[in-house]
This record gives structure tokens, sequence and C-alpha cells, in this order.
């Protein structure tokens, strides 16, 4: 591929044979991290900062306060 045509960490460049240039997206995140980005786990963080904002969360001093709380479940 000519130098004009490199790629970049943000899309892939193609030269078609008709002479078009192609610009193909490149995922700009970290592919070991791309699980974050999911719909899902999206969701899931919405899901998270709603139950933080209404104040559905428990404080624990220490691991054997958890712990104790996780038994009596």
């Amino acid at each position: 591929m000519p130098k004009a045509f490199r790629s970049t960490d943000l899309f892939e460049a193609r030269l078609r044979d008709d002479g078009t240039i192609e610009l193909i997206p490149v995922r700009a995140v970290d592919t070991r991290q791309a699980w974050f980005w999911s719909a899902q786990w999206q969701q899931m963080e919405r899901e998270a900062d709603a139950d933080i904002a209404a104040g559905r969360l428990r404080r624990y001093d220490d691991v054997e306060g958890l712990l104790a709380d996780l038994e009596r479940s």
C-alpha cells in the first residue's frame, strides 16, 4: 500500500481497485478492556451508579464485617 494510504490507530485505509479509498474504523479501545464498553456492561454500570445515588449500598470497616453480613443474608 502506498505510504499516503497507511493505516493509523483510528482507521485502516484500503485502496480499492476502482481507485476509491476506503476507511475502516479500528477499535480505539484496548481489546483487553473492550468488555467494559459492551452494551451489557455499560447497562450494569448505569444500574450501579443509580444504586449508589439512591444510597443502596453498605460500607464496611473490615472484611470480617462484610463476611458477617453475607452470612446473615
